[in-house]
C-alpha cells in the first residue's frame, strides 16, 4: 500500500464516479484526475498538466498563492479551460486559481458543486 493512501483513502474510485468517461475535465490538481482516470487530453480540452508551473511562467516573481493581482493571461487562461470543461475539480488547497472576483463570478453562475471528499467535483450548468 501506498502511505498516503492509508491516511487519505483511494480518492480515485470515487472522483471517477462522478464524472463520465470522456468527459472534459480541468483541474488544479492534475494528480486528482490521474488516479481517477479522467485526464483528458485532446483538442477541445485543456489539459493542465503543471497549474503551479503556469503561474510561475507569467508571474514568476509571486508564485501562487499571491496577494499580489494575478496577471490578467493566468485569469484568462484558466478561464477558457473552465468554459471548455464538462466538469472542474480542485484539490483539498486550490491556490493554484487566480481567483478574481469577476472569475469567481462566472465560475459560480456557470459550475454547481457534484461532490466533495478529498477533491471538489463541479459540473458545468449549461
Amino acid at each position: 500500500r501506498e502511505p498516503g493512501l492509508i491516511s487519505i483513502g483511494d480518492y480515485g474510485g470515487r472522483t471517477s464516479s462522478k464524472i463520465p468517461a470522456g468527459s472534459c475535465v480541468l483541474a488544479d490538481e492534475p494528480t486528482v484526475l490521474l488516479n481517477a482516470d479522467r485526464f483528458v487530453a485532446d483538442r477541445r480540452c485543456l489539459a493542465m498538466v503543471d497549474p503551479y508551473y503556469e503561474w510561475l511562467v507569467r508571474s514568476p516573481k509571486y508564485p501562487p498563492p499571491s496577494a499580489v493581482p494575478a496577471p490578467a493571461s493566468l485569469v484568462e487562461f484558466w478561464r477558457r479551460g473552465m468554459e471548455e470543461a464538462d466538469y472542474v475539480v480542485f484539490g483539498p488547497n486550490a491556490f493554484r486559481v487566480p481567483w478574481t472576483p469577476e472569475l469567481s463570478a462566472w465560475f459560480n453562475q456557470h459550475f454547481v458543486l457534484v461532490d466533495t471528499w478529498y477533491a471538489s467535483v463541479y459540473r458545468r450548468l449549461d
